[in-house]
């Protein structure tokens, strides 16, 4: 514990003892001797010292399974498979809802030619190896069921055929653009002839949107485990490049188009990840809050939560009585041993929850929901790659636990996105569930330790 020492009225002081603190502060260049936190008190009266400490307090840390989050209407859908050597296999996809541009009508000789499903992603927004090298091995199924309007979580399993609809393979096609727009990159599948049917099966009759719903209910999208497996795309599904394209002729040989979109608007689109950790190492400790392993795993989408305990911090609330709170810093280094985060990225950005005593998880008052835009950097939660490590500063929050005014058993770490709300003017740091990402984390049992310091003054 370090002593530090500030002065009431530091300002008046200083300029009135220029000369004799720059007398003192030239010695301390020349010898170490003196504690530096202590020089130049002697010029101050005793009634104006003020006595303020840091203090390092250990932390616990466990690798948790997490409750599924709800995954539905996300701006992205990742898409693939690809097996972590540290955290396991992970599979990805979307079930979507999609429905005509326009109220479709079908002549009886109409005949389908094929059914072209566009999948529009940025050649950049991917995890794992780079599918411009290999596309992963994406198949299209048919939903069995009518989505209902209500939450999805990302563990949901969907009511499809196994027998996809998917006819071809998926493909790329690259369309190159001017400097001020970003490349295109589609995904390219020709869909079944029966499926094609299916969509044509009324005939004479004009379908809207929502009749069109209750007859053909979706896909689920997903990437087959195999040998091109290894990485994952995000589908932007609201972009205009993604499109369901069915072309088909009539009995005087005249050619004819329906158009299909993903709208996140009228559409029930949500993303799926299933995680298989047998053999992992995470497999090893998960769910295990009796022994505290040397590292903590942390996985977005559901996959891993860390939590985090504070066994000394009662007593010293006990011990301290009074005091306030000036800075509180939470400290967690990445493992730098971690050889296979080249291929898996860790996160930007990670977030925290506290724990109440009846287990109900809230934010912290120190978190950008409650302090806004501002808040953002002061909160933090961002990795800095000068420390190797992601910071929070959670002074209101362990001020008000100090003074009595709230209680908690711990916290929750988590993979964490940035979501604003209210035009931009609240920013929230909410669990993600749009793009993963996985970092490996020191825990209290370890040469380089998280920790949270506490800087305090006794009053």
């Amino acid at each position: 514990m370090t002593r530090i020492f500030f002065s009431r009225n530091f300002f008046e002081v200083l300029l009135h003892y220029t000369t004799i603190i720059s007398f003192i502060i030239t010695p301390l260049f020349i010898s170490c001797k003196e504690d530096p936190t202590s020089i130049g008190m002697e010029i101050f009266p005793d009634a104006d010292i003020i006595n303020a400490f840091d203090t390092v307090i250990s932390v616990e840390a466990y690798t948790i399974e997490p409750d599924s989050l709800y995954s539905r209407g996300k701006s992205l859908s990742p898409v693939g498979n690809y097996h972590d050597p540290v955290f396991g296999k992970v599979m990805a996809g979307v079930v979507t809802e999609y429905g005509p541009m326009y109220d479709l009508y079908f002549s009886d000789d109409a005949v389908a030619d094929s059914l072209i499903l566009q999948l529009y992603f940025h050649q950049t927004d991917y995890y794992g190896k780079d599918p411009m090298d290999g596309l992963p091995d994406i198949k299209v199924y048919s939903l069995n069921s009518k989505l209902y309007d209500t939450n999805y979580f990302a563990s949901y399993e969907p009511d499809y055929n196994p027998q996809p609809v998917s006819a071809s393979e998926a493909t790329l096609t690259k369309y190159e653009k001017d400097s001020v727009w970003r490349d295109t990159t589609i995904i390219n599948i020709k869909l079944s002839a029966d499926y094609a049917n299916l969509i044509m099966s009324q005939r004479n009759d004009s379908i809207n949107e929502t009749e069109f719903k209750t007859q053909v209910f979706g896909f689920f999208i997903k990437a087959q485990e195999g040998a091109r497996d290894g990485s994952v795309v995000y589908l932007n599904l609201s972009n205009s490049n993604s499109s369901l394209t069915l072309y088909y002729h009539t009995a005087d040989n005249k050619t004819h188009t329906a158009d299909f979109t993903f709208s996140t608007y009228n559409d029930i689109t949500f993303n799926v990840v299933k995680f298989d950790r047998t053999g992992s190492d995470v497999a090893k400790v998960i769910n295990d809050t009796i022994q505290q392993d040397s590292v903590i795993y942390l996985q977005s989408m559901g996959g891993t939560v860390n939590y985090l305990k504070f066994p000394d911090i009662s007593d010293l609330k006990q011990s301290l009585r009074n005091v306030s709170i000036s800075k509180a810093e939470l400290i967690l280094p990445v493992e730098e041993r971690d050889l296979s985060a080249e291929d898996y990225p860790k996160p930007d950005q990670i977030g925290l929850r506290y724990i109440t005593p009846d287990s109900k998880k809230n934010r912290l008052n120190d978190d950008p929901y409650f302090t806004g835009s501002g808040g953002v950097n002061y909160f933090s939660g961002k990795y800095s790659d000068d420390q190797k490590a992601y910071i929070f500063r959670l002074d209101n929050f362990f001020q008000q636990y100090f003074a009595g005014s709230l209680d908690f058993k711990g916290l929750e770490l988590y993979v964490g996105d940035m979501v604003s709300y209210n035009y931009g003017q609240i920013i929230d740091i909410e669990y993600n569930v749009i793009s993963l990402n996985r970092v490996v984390l020191t825990s209290g049992n370890n040469s380089n330790p998280i920790r949270l310091k506490l800087y305090y003054v006794p009053y």
